[in-house]
């Protein structure tokens, strides 16, 4: 350490971490949540897929010009700046689509491209926007430097291969089903256990007894002998 920097350097001592004492914990968890609130009581949702980036902006509970276009034309603006900040903070990179409130005054649009173009001045990375379409979607290319943050933190879930859904215990009780009737038309199967979920299970109870029977029946009077079990897990 040089010793002009020893008087700009303090210990920290206290019990509280440091950065939930000053906020950054929280804002480094805003890095990954989809939402990103504005102060006008706004907001953006940030989506990321393999070909692109996609941002919508919602005005929310907004209302404080009584003219609608003063509206967007505020929020877009606020908007402008914490996507430009965004990006650079997740390191996002590629096609951005911005879905921006609609506005009908041509002027107005100018003044969204050219605060767009003023943030990313700042950006290392090189982007590069498109004027804002009749549809009020801006498009913009970013250069990818490195792997985002999200990537570089989260691995796809198992589940639901990254898609954010999963089957219902409804569906899943269905595929069960169907697979466990296919199963035992191998006559070297005997018995198939389910091992499932409670809500799984309750849907199987309640809904497949009939078919559930019916294979019943088939091993109750099945005549093969020695034959392998077959275990599914649900």
């Amino acid at each position: 350490m040089q010793k002009q920097s020893k008087k700009k350097i303090q210990h920290y001592s206290e019990a509280q971490p440091i950065f939930d004492k000053h906020g950054i914990s929280k804002q480094l968890e805003q890095a990954f949540s989809r939402k990103v609130n504005l102060k006008s009581g706004g907001a953006l949702v940030i989506d990321e897929t393999e070909a692109l980036v996609a941002i919508d902006v919602n005005s929310g509970k907004r209302r404080a010009a009584k003219n609608r276009e003063t509206n967007a034309f505020n929020t877009n603006m606020e908007a402008a700046d914490e996507i430009c900040r965004q990006l650079r903070l997740r390191d996002l990179g590629g096609l951005v689509i911005n879905d921006l409130i609609d506005m009908g005054k041509i002027a107005n649009r100018r003044k969204i491209e050219q605060r767009f173009e003023k943030n990313l001045e700042r950006d290392r990375a090189r982007a590069s926007v498109l004027p804002i379409s009749r549809f009020g979607l801006m498009e913009m290319t970013r250069q990818r430097i490195r792997p985002s943050v999200l990537d570089s933190h989260y691995s796809e879930c198992r589940h639901c291969t990254g898609r954010g859904l999963v089957k219902t215990p409804e569906e899943v009780a269905s595929d069960a089903t169907r697979h466990a009737g296919w199963i035992l038309r191998d006559d070297r199967v005997h018995l198939v256990e389910l091992a499932c979920s409670a809500s799984v299970g309750s849907s199987l109870l309640s809904n497949k007894r009939t078919e559930f029977a019916k294979y019943e029946f088939f091993l109750t009077y099945s005549d093969i002998l020695n034959i392998s079990s077959y275990y599914c897990t649900y």
